[in-house]
C-alpha cells in the first residue's frame, strides 16, 4: 500500500476526522489532505514522525518502509556460547546483517528523494538561463534602438492619439 493509502487506513482505524487528526499531529490540514491524496508522495520525516505518533503507529507501518527478512532473534542459535569472545563475535556479525538491512531500505528512500533533488535543481538552471537569455535579448534590442546600423530598420513610435 501507499503512503496515502497507509494514512487513510489508520484514521480509520483510530476512527478520527482529519481535524482531529491534523490537531492530534500539530500539522495543517491542508498537509493531511495532500499526503492523503497523493498529491504530496515525499513529505518530510517531522511530518512523518507527528502523523504516526498522532495515529498510534510507527512511522515504518505509515511509509511502509520494507521489513528486514528476518527476525534478529532468528540469527541467534538456541544455546548462546558462554566464551564471551564468541558471544561478542555473534553480536557483531548480528548487527552487520541488520546494518545491511537497513542501508538497503535507506539507499530505496535516498533514490526516491535524490530524482526530486535533480529535478529541482534542473527546473532552477532551465528558469536562470530563461532569465539570462531574456535580459540578453532586451540589451540587444535596446542597443539596436540607440544605434540603428545603416539599412537597417529604424523603430519609431507611432502616436496613436486622435487627430483633429
Amino acid at each position: 500500500m501507499s503512503l496515502a493509502e497507509n494514512v487513510k487506513y489508520y484514521q480509520e482505524l483510530k476512527n478520527m476526522t482529519t481535524a482531529e487528526f491534523a490537531s492530534a499531529a500539530n500539522l495543517p490540514a491542508d498537509t493531511i489532505n495532500k499526503i492523503r491524496a497523493g498529491a504530496t508522495q515525499n513529505p518530510s520525516m517531522d511530518t512523518l514522525k507527528r502523523m504516526a505518533t498522532a495515529l498510534g503507529c510507527s512511522i515504518d507501518d505509515l511509509a511502509e518502509m520494507p521489513k528486514p527478512d528476518m527476525d534478529v532473534r532468528e540469527l541467534f542459535p538456541e544455546d548462546l556460547p558462554t566464551d564471551p569472545e564468541k558471544l561478542a563475535a555473534l553480536v557483531c556479525k548480528t548487527v552487520a546483517i541488520q546494518e545491511e538491512s537497513h542501508k538497503t531500505a535507506m539507499h530505496e528512500v535516498r533514490k526516491d528523494r535524490k530524482w526530486w533533488r535533480n529535478a529541482t535543481i534542473l527546473v532552477v538552471v532551465a528558469g536562470i538561463i530563461m532569465q539570462l537569455l531574456t535580459m540578453i535579448m532586451v540589451a540587444r534590442l535596446y542597443w539596436d534602438i540607440i544605434n540603428p546600423a545603416d539599412g537597417s530598420i529604424r523603430y519609431v513610435t507611432v502616436d496613436n492619439a486622435p487627430r483633429k
